[in-house]
């Protein structure tokens, strides 16, 4: 699916990397920012158009066998399952699947000018992850992320980020990202995950949303062939890793020797001097940062 042109708001070029001591490395990373709320529904009108049903403001409390969903408004049957709804998942906790490893994050939407450059902010200002802002012309997402091992207070954190760039004190809204990459199962009986459920994340950069919209189409034709053709659903977890786990391997592989570095903003320094724009741009892809000079 392409993004409709609605949905669109800056045309980016570059990533910003910012190390603890302040340097900073343009990396060339060409894409786009969306409005995120009209890009949903944007999806949901063209599930919509092609048959489905849309319902809103209604809670999912668990999946029982057969399958059966129980929702604030009622039990819906159901011949296959497919839980689309995060790290924390009802689907997967009702099936007995796991959740995949995440850690917190928290963002705010700011008003104000900014260019296009995305900025990415890497020290113990947010440990064993990054903090960023990212341009939607008259506005920017501006958020910080931990890694899974952080027990302080995200809040605090966000609001030293905010004084320190200069912004206002916003309220920011948080949750959790899938940080090591996906689970060992994403299928049990008629039931299965995809997304962030199923850690359908990129480690080095908490990009989900292109994963999640190629495991996505997978996980419908699963669906669809095991309703239609009685193929088993089981078929999706090799199909899945087939399209993107070498990827989110790979990722999940630099994240953990980063890792190594993060707890030490001068160990963090020195490794990114050493690194260079090139190999952390091929490290951000989730590329094997020893290709490509």
């Amino acid at each position: 699916m392409d993004a409709p042109e609605r949905v669109r708001q800056v045309d980016t070029d570059v990533l910003r990397l910012w190390s603890p001591a302040g340097r900073h490395w343009d990396v060339p990373f060409r894409g786009y920012t969306v409005r995120r709320d009209k890009m949903d529904q944007a999806i949901a009108d063209q599930a919509v158009a092609e048959g489905a049903e849309l319902r809103t403001e209604t809670a999912v409390h668990k999946v029982r066998d057969g399958p059966e969903v129980v929702t604030s408004h009622g039990d819906v049957p159901a011949k296959v399952v497919i839980g689309a709804d995060g790290p924390r998942s009802t689907v997967a906790r009702s099936v007995g699947l796991p959740w995949p490893v995440s850690g917190p994050a928290m963002s705010a939407t700011i008003d104000g000018e900014f260019d296009s450059v995305t900025d990415l902010f890497f020290g113990n200002l947010a440990p064993g992850g990054y903090a960023w802002i990212i341009p939607k012309g008259s506005c920017a997402n501006v958020g910080l992320g931990a890694w899974q091992h952080f027990r302080g207070r995200l809040d605090t954190l966000f609001r030293a980020f905010l004084d320190r760039r200069g912004l206002p004190h916003l309220r920011g809204t948080g949750g959790y990202v899938p940080v090591v990459g996906p689970i060992d199962r994403t299928v049990a009986g008629r039931s299965l995950v995809v997304g962030d459920a199923a850690g359908h994340v990129m480690a080095t950069n908490g990009g989900g949303i292109n994963v999640a919209m190629i495991c996505g189409r997978i996980a419908g034709n699963a669906a669809a062939d095991c309703v239609l053709h009685g193929t088993p659903l089981d078929a999706y977890d090799p199909a899945w890793r087939a399209a993107v786990g070498d990827a989110l391997a790979t990722g999940r592989r630099i994240k953990g020797l980063a890792d190594r570095f993060f707890g030490s903003d001068r160990l963090l320094e020195a490794a990114m001097l050493l690194l260079g724009a090139r190999r952390m741009g091929r490290a951000i892809r989730c590329q094997g940062v020893l290709r490509g000079g």
